[in-house]
C-alpha cells in the first residue's frame, strides 16, 4: 500500500517510521489529507495485510488537520472490524505518533467504536465472544482499553460484558445476578451470562474433555477460547503422548464440524488437522474442508483474500517444513490442493472474456523469491495469477522468458479444470540462472506471432529505469507494427520504476498482491472504465 522501496518483513514502528512517515506526512501538508481517508475507505476489507491501514489511519487520526482527523476517527468503525484492529490502530497512535495518555477524541472514539457497534447492538452473544477471543492483542488487553476509554454502556447487557471485561464474572453477577436469584431487581436474563459462565468453566482447566466439547457445539466457540492444555500435544513422557493427541484430535474435529469455523482459520490451520489424521482421503472432515473452500457465498462472505489462499496452497503442498530447527512433514491430500486452488479461482470471481492475451512470466532468479514475508515464491504467485487469467479466457497464450520467450502450455486436469500442481513444478523447471531478463523478449514473440494480441501481460518482480524503458519502446514498436488498440500491463511484486506515463494510457501497472487486481486488469483491457479515477496528488517530500 505505502509503496515502499524494499521489503517489510516484520513492519516495526521504526520501520514504517523511517519509510512513509514522511509521505503521509507532505500529504497532509498539502492539503491531501482527505484523499488518504478516502482511499482507506475504499480498501477497507480488500487489504492483504492491516498494518498498512492501521497505520495511516493512526497517522491521519492524530495529525493537526481537525477536519482530517476528525474523519480517520469516524473511519474506525468501517474500517476496524473486530478488536484485534482496534488494538492495532491504538498502538500505532501510541507509539507511532506518541500519543500520551487517552485524548478526549480518542478516548470518544474508542468508546464510540463499542457502544455504537451495530454488530454488538444486534447480537450480544457476539460481543462476549469477541471480549473473551480477543483478550489481549500488541501488548494491548481489552481490559486496559474499556477502562480508559470510559464507554457508557447504552443499556444492561453492555454494562454486564464491560464490567466482565474490566473486573470479571464474579463483579458483574453482584451487580446483574442471574436470572435464578431473587431480591434484586437488575437481573441478567439473557444467554450472555450463561455464555460466559461456561467460557469461565472450561477456561479454569478443571473439567473434562466431553465438558470442553459439548461447551464448543453449544457456543460455537473458536479455538482461541479453548485451553491452552487442549490445544497443545503434551510430551511430558510417552505414557501420555497418545492420550493428549487424541484430546487434540477430538478437540479439532469439533471444531471443524460442529462450529462456524472462519475460513481463514481452515486456511491457517490444513497442516495441523492434516499431521492430526483429520484430513484424509474421502473423509468426512476432508469432505466438509473441501465443501468450504469451493463454495462461492462462504468465500465472499468470508472476504478472505486470495493471497491467503494462494499463500496457503504454496506451503500445503510441499508436504514439509521447519519449525524451530525440527523438520515437520505430512501427506498432502491431493483433494485439498485441488480445492485451495479452487478458492483461489472463486476470490478473482473474473469475468469470461474473448480478448485474445498474451500471459509473460519472468524466469530469471529473482522470481525465485519470495514474496514479502510469505513463503510464496514470487514465479508461483504469477503463474497462480497467470492460470486464472487463462481459465477465464477463450483465447490466450502463456510464456516464460529469460533471453527468449518460449510458449508455455497449462494443462487440463479434469472437467476443464487446469492442474495447478503441474504448473507450478513446470514453472520452476523454467528458472534460467540470470539475474535479469530481457524484457524486449515477449514483444518480440509477439510480433512473431501471427494473431494480434488485444492485451500484453508482463509479470515480473520489479521493474528498474532501464527496464521500465526497454518495455515502453517495445511496446510502441508492436503497436504501430500491428496498427491496433493493445493494451499493456506490467505486474511487479517489489517497489518498481513506473512504466506507464502520462502520454500514454495504454499501460497499466500494477504493484503488489491487491485482491482486485485481476478483475480490474481485464476491465482495463476491455476498455472498462469502473474502478478506475483520477487522483491527483504530490508524493514528493
Amino acid at each position: 500500500m505505502f509503496g515502499v522501496n524494499g521489503r517489510i518483513k516484520r513492519p516495526s514502528v521504526e520501520i514504517l517510521r523511517n519509510e512513509v512517515d514522511g509521505a503521509i506526512d507532505s500529504l497532509i501538508q498539502n492539503g491531501s489529507g482527505m484523499t488518504i481517508i478516502s482511499l482507506l475507505d475504499k480498501i477497507s476489507g480488500k487489504h492483504f495485510k492491516f498494518y498498512p491501514v492501521a497505520y495511516a489511519l493512526a497517522k491521519c487520526a492524530r495529525c493537526a488537520d481537525r477536519q482530517v482527523s476528525k474523519q480517520a476517527y469516524l473511519l474506525i468503525h468501517k474500517v476496524c472490524k473486530i478488536p484485534s484492529h482496534l488494538f492495532l490502530f491504538h498502538y500505532y497512535c501510541k507509539h507511532a505518533v506518541n500519543l500520551r495518555g487517552w485524548p478526549r477524541s480518542h478516548r470518544k472514539a474508542i468508546a464510540a467504536w463499542y457502544t455504537e457497534n451495530k454488530d454488538y447492538k444486534e447480537d450480544m452473544i457476539q460481543f462476549a465472544r469477541h471480549v473473551t477471543k480477543y483478550k489481549c492483542r500488541y501488548g494491548i488487553s481489552q481490559r486496559k482499553v474499556i477502562k480508559s476509554c470510559h464507554p457508557k454502556p447504552p443499556n444492561e447487557k453492555f454494562d454486564f460484558i464491560f464490567r466482565y471485561a474490566t473486573k470479571g464474572l464474579k463483579k458483574a453477577n453482584e451487580k446483574y445476578p442471574p436470572q435464578s436469584s431473587a431480591g434484586n431487581t437488575k437481573v441478567m436474563s439473557d444467554k450472555c451470562e450463561d455464555f460466559l459462565r461456561d467460557y469461565e468453566t472450561i477456561r479454569s482447566g478443571h473439567v473434562p474433555l466431553d465438558c470442553v466439547i459439548d461447551t464448543i457445539k453449544k457456543w460455537r466457540l473458536t479455538w482461541e477460547h479453548i485451553p491452552p492444555r487442549f490445544l497443545k500435544k503434551e510430551e511430558r513422557c510417552e505414557e501420555f503422548k497418545e492420550r493428549y493427541k487424541e484430546e487434540y484430535k477430538e478437540i479439532w474435529r469439533t471444531l471443524l464440524l460442529h462450529t462456524q469455523m472462519p475460513m481463514t482459520a481452515i486456511v491457517r490451520n490444513l497442516v495441523k488437522m492434516t499431521r492430526l489424521g483429520l484430513l484424509i482421503p474421502n473423509s468426512k472432515e476432508e469432505n466438509m474442508v473441501c465443501q468450504k473452500l469451493n463454495d462461492p457465498m462462504i468465500l465472499e462472505q468470508s472476504n478472505i483474500h486470495p493471497f491467503h489462499v494462494l499463500t496457503a496452497l504454496a506451503a500445503y503442498r510441499t508436504g514439509q517444513t521447519k519449525r524451530k530447527g525440527e523438520d515437520i512433514k505430512w501427506a498432502v491430500s491431493e483433494g485439498v490442493v485441488k480445492a485451495l486452488f479452487q478458492s483461489f479461482l472463486h476470490t478473482q470471481a473474473l469475468p469470461p472474456t474473448d480478448k485474445r492475451l498474451l500471459l509473460a512470466i519472468d524466469s530469471a532468479i529473482e522470481m525465485n523469491d519470495s514474496v514479502g514475508s510469505s513463503c510464496l515464491p514470487i514465479k508461483e504467485a504469477a503463474a497462480a495469477l497467470a492460470l486464472a487469467v487463462h481459465q477465464n479466457s477463450t483465447s490466450s497464450e502463456t510464456v516464460t522468458f529469460g533471453n527468449v520467450a518460449a510458449k508455455f502450455e497449462f494443462q487440463p486436469h479434469d472437467q476443464s479444470v487446469f492442474d495447478i500442481e503441474s504448473a507450478l513444478e513446470r514453472i520452476h523447471q523454467r528458472a534460467e540462472d540470470i539475474q535479469r531478463s530481457n524484457f524486449n523478449a515477449p514483444f518480440l514473440f509477439a510480433r512473431q506471432n501471427i494473431e494480434t494480441y488485444d492485451g500484453i501481460v508482463l509479470l515480473t518482480s520489479l521493474v528498474d529505469t532501464e527496464e521500465a524503458a526497454t518495455i515502453r519502446r517495445s511496446f510502441q514498436e508492436y503497436k504501430e507494427q500491428r496498427n491496433c488498440n493493445v493494451k499493456a500491463v506490467v505486474i511487479t511484486y517489489c517497489h518498481s520504476e513506473h512504466v506507464g506515463t502520462e502520454e500514454d494510457s495504454a499501460i497499466l501497472d500494477v504493484e503488489g498482491a491487491d485482491a482486485c487486481a485481476a478483475k480490474q486488469i481485464m476491465r482495463f483491457i476491455s476498455d472498462n472504465k469502473e474502478g478506475f479515477e483520477e487522483i491527483d496528488i504530490d508524493l514528493r517530500y
